[in-house]
């Protein structure tokens, strides 16, 4: 969701600047749904709701999507999981700017609510908004800028808000790769750190964690009460600010994480073989390359047991990347102990074996660029377990 640094056209409002008032039979409240951008943070789009009375005079944003990026072990934590974000306020006038600058385009559906309800929603969304009430644990999946909005306004009408399923099942992993066209290396990293939860079938409600999906939701919504009348959840959706030009969501094949996983691939089968009949070991290598994925390895591991992410455990991707690689990594700096590694490369080929052949039965996607690599490190390590076993 669209992480908008606290301080950036914000005015956060409290109860001891704005009391609730009453709203006029000219106001209404809209879900605003931002369209998404190449910046990394909002890649996935952004919702917020307006409230506006132009009876009161005012046009507010309520906007479940901010934090504070100078807060305490900000990055320690957001990488943990333990992220709070913020319920803040800006006006109107400010949106269109930010928008104008970061060219967004932002649509609108006015909610079909009666004046008790509006009155009920902007009172929830003003206490929600003090400075004791507006702060939140994130949860990416199912607690975000989008999530909160609905469940404001579900928990706020007179009788049941009522979905439609419109969209084909995906899984949370699909959802997130369609948001990721055009970062193919942010993708990758995604799918490196979460692990077998992402490839769960997603429900409709739980794909209304993107925006765009709760967009749609809500164009097919119904609240029906307790006469049993129904009337439609939102009006149709219409374009309140434009996009500028249209988002480039372009890829560079050539550089993409597959190619690059190929061409390592084909370099360390073709040294590996080298120096396996040339009787050489390149422990160099060795150790560039368990050191790389030993670094990526202690990043799943800590993900995986320590993260309070979800969708992070299990990752099987623990069999190739772990923070053990580390360990003979080092050992090789000593000439002394270089010989024993030799060992750890018959246990390593054995394990990436194994994950080789049960990659097609795993309960997790791997991306393809990870199967190159896997193959790259299983080639550095079978040669050196042969050269092992011819010695012997």
């Amino acid at each position: 969701m669209k992480k908008i640094v606290v301080g950036l056209f914000l005015l956060l409002v409290s109860s001891s600047i704005w009391a609730s008032p009453t709203l006029s039979e000219q106001a209404h409240i809209s879900l605003l749904t931002y369209s998404r951008t190449n910046e990394v943070h909002a890649m996935y789009g952004h919702t917020a709701v307006r409230v506006k009375d132009p009876v009161n005079g005012f046009d507010m944003i309520f906007n479940y999507g901010m934090f504070d990026f100078s807060s305490d072990d900000f990055v320690y934590r957001f990488v943990k999981g333990e992220t709070d974000y913020i319920l803040g306020i800006s006006n109107f006038e400010y949106l269109t700017i930010e928008c104008y600058m970061r060219n967004m385009s932002v649509e609108e559906q006015i909610y079909n609510l009666t004046p008790k309800e509006k009155q009920r929603v902007f009172d929830f969304l003003m206490t929600n908004a003090e400075p004791q009430n507006r702060v939140y644990r994130y949860n990416f999946l199912y607690d975000n800028c989008a999530t909160r909005p609905r469940i404001v306004i579900e928990n706020n009408v007179d009788g049941k808000v009522v979905y439609k399923d419109s969209i084909p099942t995906k899984t949370f992993r699909e959802l997130i790769h369609d948001c990721t066209i055009g970062n193919a290396w942010l993708r990758f990293g995604i799918d490196l750190v979460l692990g077998s939860p992402l490839d769960q079938k997603t429900t409709y409600l739980e794909q209304m964690f993107l925006p765009k999906y709760m967009e749609d939701g809500y164009s097919r919504a119904v609240i029906i009460d307790s006469a049993g009348v129904v009337r439609n959840l939102v009006s149709p959706a219409i374009q309140i600010i434009p996009q500028q030009t249209p988002t480039d969501v372009s890829e560079n094949a050539y550089t993409s994480p597959t190619v690059v996983g190929l061409l390592v691939m084909i370099f360390l089968f073709a040294i590996s073989f080298l120096g396996y009949k040339q009787g050489r070991f390149f422990w160099n290598i060795d150790f560039v390359l368990f050191l790389i994925f030993g670094l990526a390895g202690l990043l799943v591991f800590f993900m995986t047991f320590f993260s309070t992410h979800p969708a992070t455990h299990p990752n099987y991707l623990l069999f190739v990347l772990h923070p053990v690689h580390l360990l003979f990594a080092f050992t090789l700096l000593f000439p002394t102990l270089r010989q024993k590694i030799t060992y750890y490369h018959l246990l390593n080929t054995a394990v990436l074996a194994l994950f080789l052949v049960l990659v097609r039965f795993l309960p997790q996607q791997f991306p393809t660029a990870m199967i190159y690599l896997t193959f790259a490190l299983f080639f550095r390590s079978l040669f050196q377990t042969l050269r092992l076993l011819k010695r012997n």
